[in-house]
């Protein structure tokens, strides 16, 4: 597919965002959201949390591993 995933993360939330090859945000990837623009925020979690990897399923769905820093 030539696209790059990224994962990252905000306080509480974990980010996630879709390239496409040439580095533009793929529009097409926005989760529930329906605005298009490359980007997915999740509430996780209260507490800091951090996005430390992703894998894409065969189905295309994705998983993220994130583990929750409480207080």
């Amino acid at each position: 597919m030539g696209r790059i995933l990224l994962v990252g993360a905000g306080p509480g939330e974990v980010a996630l965002v879709r390239l496409e090859a040439d580095g533009s945000l793929d529009q097409g990837f926005d989760g529930d959201s329906g605005v298009g623009n490359g980007v997915v925020n999740t509430g996780v979690s209260p507490w800091p949390t951090i996005g430390l990897a992703a894998a894409v399923q065969d189905d295309g769905r994705i998983l993220v591993a994130s583990p929750v820093i409480s207080p």
